[in-house]
């Protein structure tokens, strides 16, 4: 839980950041959230709630993000988003 806590606290600002728009989208009140896995996706909404739309690149939980590999799709994904959620020590290294 200790190595979570930077990102809990990340996501809990960006949330009560008073920011009303998205990048690239000046018509949603949502915050943009990209995260890596739906663990980190499914946290993210959970702190969140209805200030954040969260979408996960590996959405399926059964997937192995290891043999995982990224689309130009998701570059564009994750380029759109204000905030990227990711785990930071080579679980999900694309």
């Amino acid at each position: 839980m200790r190595k979570c806590l930077p990102i809990l606290l990340l996501v809990a600002v960006a949330c009560s950041s008073g920011s009303t728009t998205t990048a690239g989208s000046s018509s949603s009140s949502k915050i943009r959230v990209v995260a890596s896995t739906s663990a980190w996706g499914s946290l993210a909404a959970q702190v969140g709630g209805d200030l954040v739309d969260v979408t996960s690149i590996v959405a399926n939980p059964d997937a192995d993000p290891h043999d995982y590999e990224p689309t130009a799709e998701d570059a564009r994904t994750i380029s759109s988003a204000k905030y990227v959620i990711f785990n930071g020590v080579g679980y999900d290294e694309w």
